[in-house]
């Protein structure tokens, strides 16, 4: 994915992939955004993402964490 920073915690992400459902490979396009804090050297993320394939679309929200290093 490639990460374009608005602000230093502000994330606009995007970039393609793959899924594979039911034996099938299917073509990927994300676009999201996320929202990034630190805590005493941990990260949390709420994030949003619009996915566009060749069959149904999605959108998911998610929730990250991570350490900072």
């Amino acid at each position: 994915a490639f990460d374009l920073h608005l602000t230093h915690a502000l994330v606009v992400q995007t970039g393609p992939g793959v899924e594979w459902i039911d034996g099938e490979t299917k073509f990927v396009y994300r676009l999201g955004v996320l929202y990034e804090w630190m805590l005493d050297g941990y990260t949390l993320s709420p994030q949003i993402h619009y996915d566009a394939t060749s069959g149904e679309d999605a959108v998911s929200a998610v929730g990250a964490g991570g350490v900072a290093f």
